[in-house]
């Protein structure tokens, strides 16, 4: 028959041995929610990235239209520029030279 003190052991034992398990499977746990962390992360940086760079796109096509209208308005303005006649011009040129002699 078993004595006291050899039941105590066992159970010492046992308890040991469940005790390296547990910490065993905490440590498992605690692994594979590190490597879901990780897999989150690298998820949301990729979307982050994903997100600024159709971003980017998205400001360099309105940057380029912006551009156009402005260089189609300014082609145009050269244009009115251009058909005012040289007489009407000199003209002019005369009429601010006299306003500031009178000035």
């Amino acid at each position: 028959m078993k004595t006291l003190v050899d039941t105590i052991l066992s159970l010492e034992s046992e308890a040991d041995s469940r005790l390296a398990a547990a910490r065993t499977e905490a440590k498992q746990i605690e692994d594979n929610a590190k490597a879901e962390v990780e897999k989150i992360k690298k998820q949301i940086a990729s979307e982050t990235d994903q997100r600024v760079a159709q971003f980017r796109e998205k400001a360099e096509q309105e940057f380029q239209k912006t551009a156009s209208q402005i260089e189609e308005e300014h082609k145009s303005a050269l244009q009115e520029i251009e058909q005012v006649p040289a007489d009407k011009v000199a003209s002019l040129a005369d009429y601010v030279v006299q306003c500031f002699q009178d000035w």
